[in-house]
């Protein structure tokens, strides 16, 4: 029994101190993979991270993917991206002719002049009407003061004259013109003395010779309305001219009332004094109340005056006359908050007092004397200090 053992502990011992053999490595091919870019690896996992582009190549960098120009001349990488005609490019207008740029590859719609686009009805500038003047500017057999005599004539018979015979202005809607279509309405306004009839005009914005900003045939309509005689009387309607959305043709309007009514007199003479330099204007107004502007010679004195009533006495300092044109008046805004307002004005500008002494224990005033140019005189006084 204990031999054994003893047996079994030396071959125990063998094995673990005894003489040992090294493991020899495995031999034949060592296992790669070829990743997308050529380059060769032992574990897919080291392979660079590569792109699949839109036409199924495989890249690294998808700025290198394949372009393609599309006929618009854009660049592109999937040809199916490149821009397309629309399948139809119709607008639903038979005055323009609908087709499909082939370079832009962009609906176009051509204006038609000229063509018919239903039963008694042309085309002009794209617009389906019964206007029957209109197509008389594409006129290539007439000059261009021709075409115009025509087209007035034209709109006076078939329409304007209608209109008011019939005092309807139904008629006037057929007109493309916003010129005569203003006019159309104003023959109707004035049989009914009533020139809220602009105001019910459909309205078209254009570009008139002579104003900066655009136009309506509304601004036409009332500013022809603003002057209409009653029993051989010339009336002036002011509110006619406010209802003008352009500044310049509603300026000019009200600039009529002081052509229209003469003044009859001054309504304001300004007058006031910094230093030795007189600041100093005056307003006409007519038999309205409204100011007006006359061509004239205006006189101006400096006087000087003591006492009250009947003790009074005045001195005159010096004088200055002008001559003054309509054209010299302008338009200002005067007063100051709540007070201010625009008013037609003549400004003598800066008048020097060197010439003129003044006595500190006496009240100057500025006394103007206004000649019209048929006689009329003016005059008016007022104290500054």
């Amino acid at each position: 029994m204990k031999s054994l053992y003893l047996l079994a502990v030396l071959v125990l011992a063998f094995g673990i101190f005894g003489c040992s053999t090294q493991q020899q490595a495995p031999t034949g091919p060592i296992k790669t993979y070829e990743c997308p870019d050529g380059s060769v690896v032992k574990n897919l996992s080291e392979c660079q991270k590569t792109y699949i582009c839109p036409d199924g190549t495989s890249v690294m960098d998808l700025s290198k993917c394949p372009t393609y120009t599309c006929p618009d001349n854009t660049t592109v990488t999937d040809i199916s991206k490149c821009k397309k005609c629309p399948e139809s490019c119709d607008d639903g207008n038979l005055c323009t002719r609908d087709y499909c740029e082939t370079t832009s590859l962009e609906c176009k719609h051509e204006v038609l002049n000229g063509t018919t686009c239903g039963t008694g009805m042309t085309c002009y500038v794209g617009f389906c009407t019964k206007d029957k003047c209109i197509n008389l500017y594409n006129s290539e057999k007439m000059s261009k003061d021709e075409i115009e005599k025509e087209v007035g004539a034209c709109y006076t018979s078939k329409y304007v004259s209608m209109a008011v015979q019939k005092n309807n202005t139904d008629v006037c809607d057929e007109i493309m013109d916003p010129y005569y279509l203003s006019n159309c309405y104003l023959g109707v306004a004035f049989i009914r003395n009533n020139y809220f009839i602009c105001g019910t005009m459909r309205e078209i914005s254009y570009e008139a010779k002579g104003y900066y900003d655009q136009v309506t045939n509304k601004d036409v309509c009332y500013s022809n309305y603003v002057t209409y005689s009653v029993n051989n009387n010339l009336i002036f309607d002011e509110d006619a001219c406010n209802r003008i959305t352009n500044s310049q043709m509603k300026e000019s309007c009200l600039q009529l009332k002081n052509y229209i009514f003469p003044p009859t007199g001054i309504k304001t003479l300004y007058a006031s004094k910094q230093g030795n330099v007189l600041a100093a204007y005056f307003i006409l107004q007519n038999e309205k109340g409204s100011t007006s502007t006359a061509d004239g010679t205006a006189t101006i004195s400096i006087i000087e005056k003591t006492g009250y009533g009947i003790y009074e006495t005045q001195t005159t300092s010096c004088t200055k006359t002008f001559t003054v044109k309509k054209q010299d008046y302008s338009r200002t805004t005067l007063g100051l908050g709540s007070f201010e307002h625009e008013d037609i004005i003549y400004n003598f500008g800066s008048l020097s007092l060197s010439g003129c002494p003044l006595d500190s224990s006496k009240t100057p005033y500025l006394k103007l004397k206004f000649v019209t140019s048929d006689g009329k005189i003016f005059e008016e006084e007022t104290a500054f200090y």
